[in-house]
């Protein structure tokens, strides 16, 4: 694999050990197993997060939750490209909540490799303001920043659809962000016919500490689904799918490119679907 790639993905946030055991197997050019490596653990408080590439190195990430002090703790356990443990475990993030508290997490990585990115968002009360914390890392686990983030909007109106990290260690954090008092709903009547009752908002976290945000304008575009990279410039490329209706298929497709150090749109492009098309997708869909 070249460097800028992830052999590994997790499928799944939480894994039940009596039923899965994650593997890490290597093979050859011709697909002959090599070695392999079994995840495995007595203790039911540990689940396994994924595992990724990361400069020359497998990172198996693991978490530690404590349901009676509300502790959540990740570790990541680093292994050579023969599979063999390289160094100790490392402790990546330690979190005292709420007794009782449950958390999510969501990985990503550059796409060089060389930085790693994690943010944790803990279940909260609907109307208490959305919080969730980022924290990224180099390539050898050291960390590089943390930015704990408190928005004034509601837990309910607030949720993190895509998060990426540039080579430099800039995070990206993509939110969707509901109307007031329509958090349900999922159009609103405006002059002319429905719109989307929520917004995209990208939000940019870097090592000196600034936040940026940046506006995504879906042109009353209801999205369908999205996918966020950056190119070989280090700017942002986000697609979106979108439909002129809220789940009655896709209509068109919108291509955003966003300056990764200023955060304005550099360009954005639509491109309508020909109504024959978009009936053969739907049709696919259902």
């Amino acid at each position: 694999h070249p460097p800028y790639s992830t052999p590994f993905t997790p499928t799944a946030q939480h894994v039940t050990f009596s039923n899965l055991t994650p593997s890490v197997v290597k093979f050859d050019r011709h697909m002959k197993q090599i070695s392999k490596m079994d995840f495995t653990t007595d203790d039911k408080n540990i689940q396994y997060q994924g595992t990724y590439y990361l400069r020359g190195r497998i990172i198996l990430l693991m978490s530690k939750y404590n349901s009676k002090t509300g502790t959540i703790e990740l570790y990541a356990q680093k292994y050579d490209m023969d599979l063999e443990p390289d160094e100790d475990r490392v402790e990546l993030w330690k979190m005292t909540g709420q007794k009782g508290t449950d958390y999510s997490f969501s990985f990503s990585f550059s796409k060089d490799s060389s930085k790693f990115c994690v943010t944790l968002s803990p279940d909260q009360k609907k109307t208490e303001g959305k919080i969730y914390s980022v924290k990224v890392f180099d390539r050898h686990l050291d960390e590089v920043f943390e930015k704990d983030v408190e928005l004034s909007t509601p837990s309910k109106r607030v949720s993190i659809k895509d998060m990426l990290v540039n080579k430099k260690g800039d995070a990206y954090i993509l939110l969707k962000i509901t109307n007031d008092k329509n958090s349900k709903k999922p159009s609103s009547s405006e002059k002319g016919g429905k719109v989307p009752a929520y917004k995209y908002s990208l939000r940019k976290y870097s090592k000196d500490g600034s936040e940026t945000k940046i506006k995504i304008d879906l042109r009353n575009k209801f999205v369908n689904d999205y996918s966020m990279i950056t190119d070989h410039h280090g700017d942002i490329q986000l697609f979106i799918s979108y439909g002129d209706e809220e789940n009655e298929g896709i209509n068109g497709f919108m291509y955003v490119t966003i300056d990764a150090s200023t955060g304005e749109t550099i360009s954005q492009v639509d491109y309508p679907v020909p109504a024959t098309l978009a009936e053969r997708i739907d049709k696919i869909q259902k």
